[in-house]
């Protein structure tokens, strides 16, 4: 249980890190161009770090890894919703603030299933080869 824990929490700490990481190169090399800077991260940066936290979900899980990447990425995607800004929201800012978002997650589970190795059988209850 505490191994499960301690994956969520270091995913969502990788996730915020990568996401400071990701908004501080953007906005240097792009500039503060919103349009070009928020679909940079959305479609670039925002999934390569749903691909990283579902790899780390995956290699450090012994059960459910897809799971854990998905509890794991929830906290940073509600933030990703919830602090948009919505007083100068366009007729299309629901749409990239709500439904993008939610690819991240299938896209972390899937990463997680594939990367994940259940744990190595005991010497006592396998043959050994």
């Amino acid at each position: 249980m505490l191994r499960r824990v301690l994956v969520v929490v270091g995913g969502f700490a990788i996730a915020g890190a990568l996401q400071a990481a990701s908004w501080f190169a953007v906005y240097n090399w792009v500039g503060y161009r919103d349009s070009a800077a928020s679909l940079l991260l959305r479609f670039v940066f925002f999934p390569a770090i749903a691909v990283i936290v579902g790899q780390f979900a995956g290699r450090l899980s012994r059960c459910a890894s897809g799971a854990n990447a998905a509890y794991s990425l929830t906290p940073w995607i509600l933030w990703l919703v919830i602090s948009a800004d919505w007083i100068h929201a366009s007729a299309l800012h629901p749409i990239w603030t709500n439904f993008v978002p939610l690819f991240y997650i299938p896209l972390a589970m899937f990463i997680a299933v594939m990367v994940f190795r259940p744990p190595a059988a005991t010497a006592g209850g396998a043959e050994a080869e």
